[in-house]
């Protein structure tokens, strides 16, 4: 089991809170701690803290091999601008196939994303978006080469596809024209000019 809080590979300037199995069986009973408790931007008012979600105070009955649990932490300017702890001792507890796992208890450090910049990762959806853009272009360029034209447009294509075919057979006569091998006139040359 992992727990942290890592910069979002989708939203600009979030940082996620990220609790993943990464173990290969599946893992019961998982009870997150974090000292100080965990607090961000956005606690207080009429909104819920996140150390009043139900993973910190009621644990995770079970979390399958490779499934993830994220959440929007903070945003990290919001954040920075505040004076809230920027380290976390993190201790996870759970059990495992053949009952209590050892305990793993580590330093989360959230000053290292202070200023950072991080690249973002375009998300499946934005993808389809792109495809959908190329698509529109493609059935454009077809629409355009699938409409009549016009006689003279016709003529004109007619005309261009005329040269580049007699264009194509003057190469290849001049190339057929070359000899492949030296003939005897081009031999004698040779043998008086060494």
């Amino acid at each position: 089991m992992v727990v942290d809080i890592r910069a979002s590979d989708f939203i600009s300037e979030a940082l996620n809170l990220v609790v993943e199995n990464v173990g290969p069986t599946v893992a019961r009973n998982v009870r997150i701690r974090f000292d100080p408790p965990i607090q961000t931007s956005m606690d207080g008012g009429d909104r819920e803290r996140l150390a009043d979600a139900l993973i910190f105070t009621q644990g995770i009955p079970h979390l399958p091999p490779g499934r993830k649990i994220e959440a929007l932490f903070d945003i990290g300017w919001q954040f920075f601008a505040k004076d809230l702890p920027r380290r976390y001792t993190v201790t996870v507890e759970a059990d495992g196939p053949y009952g209590a796992v050892e305990p793993l208890t580590y330093l989360i450090d959230l000053e290292i994303y202070r200023k950072l910049r991080n690249l973002k990762v375009k998300t499946l959806h934005q993808q389809v978006q792109e495809i959908e853009k190329l698509r529109g272009a493609v059935e454009g360029v077809a629409a355009e080469l699938a409409r009549p034209r016009s006689e003279a447009e016709e003529a004109e294509w007619r005309r261009a596809v005329e040269e580049q075919r007699v264009q194509e057979v003057r190469d290849a006569l001049a190339s057929a024209s070359e000899p492949l091998l030296p003939g005897p006139e081009e031999r004698n040359e040779k043998t008086r000019t060494s």
